[in-house]
């Protein structure tokens, strides 16, 4: 995620401060992320969040009595912004 996500975006908050960007998704039992929600200081930041957690690839999905299941995930996503 770090080296995907565009930290360029956070210019646009006219701030040095730390951009904090909440990040809660599920790897379904086909090992891939769906229903993912994100709260971010303004829309690019959000759309950037989604686009690089919707290109995760595949993963082993989580298991339960060898069965595969949903598991959710919280990712918080901070970055110092820099000139």
């Amino acid at each position: 995620v770090q080296r995907k996500f565009d930290t360029s975006l956070g210019r646009s908050l006219n701030s040095k401060d730390v951009v904090k960007i909440a990040v809660v998704f599920t790897i379904g039992t086909d090992g891939l992320p769906r229903d993912i929600q994100v709260k971010a200081p303004n829309k690019d930041l959000e759309e950037e969040a989604l686009k690089v957690i919707s290109n995760l690839p595949q993963m082993t999905p989580g298991k339960i009595d060898n069965m595969p299941v949903n598991v959710t995930y919280s990712l918080p996503l901070r970055f110092q912004v820099h000139d």
